[in-house]
């Protein structure tokens, strides 16, 4: 009898067990994942806004290497130097040349640990830039930016700034280098 017993309590353990796992959804799973990676992206996103309201709009260098890591570089001028040191002289004479100046996010964008931006800038045109006297001029255009990142940081950056219509606006283009 108790060797009976045994075997109806390992049964009803079983069927209890098989009950619960059939029971669970594997959407459930699926919808867990994507909380996760949804909570993920957020944060993402969170340390983008930062970023671009106290490295840019606040122009406060001092968490610079909160945001830029060891090796962070500007793909499209590599001649400057890397690092949050390079980039900070980088970030500083274009806004040398704006008072005030604001970044505003209008979109973005996350995939993994790549990050594209729709960027609107608008500022009014008071420092030198590239050899264009300050106009006083307000001017408004974009950017689309793309930025990997690695290790929790910014690493790289391929900036596509739309410089016709910033020059357009502010009614003088950069002298080429003749040599």
């Amino acid at each position: 009898m108790i060797r009976h017993l045994k075997y109806l309590a390992t049964y009803a353990i079983s069927c209890f067990v098989l009950i619960a796992c059939s029971n669970s959804n594997p959407s459930d799973n699926k919808n867990e994942a994507f909380a996760m990676t949804k909570q993920h992206q957020d944060s993402i996103k969170q340390f983008l806004h930062d970023y671009i309201e106290e490295i840019w709009n606040k122009r406060d260098f001092s968490k610079a290497d909160k945001y830029w890591g060891a090796d962070f570089k500007n793909v499209f001028a590599p001649q400057f130097e890397h690092g949050p040191d390079g980039m900070k002289k980088q970030v500083e004479y274009f806004l040398s040349a704006f008072q005030p100046f604001q970044f505003e996010i209008m979109d973005m964008m996350i995939d993994g640990d790549k990050i594209a931006m729709w960027i609107e800038i608008n500022g009014t045109h008071t420092g030198e830039l590239f050899g264009i006297k300050p106009t006083n001029k307000q001017v408004k255009f974009r950017e689309a930016v793309w930025y990997k990142l690695k290790d929790g940081k910014l690493d790289e950056v391929y900036p596509f700034v739309d410089w016709n219509s910033l020059f357009e606006q502010l009614g003088a283009y950069p002298q080429l280098n003749q040599q």
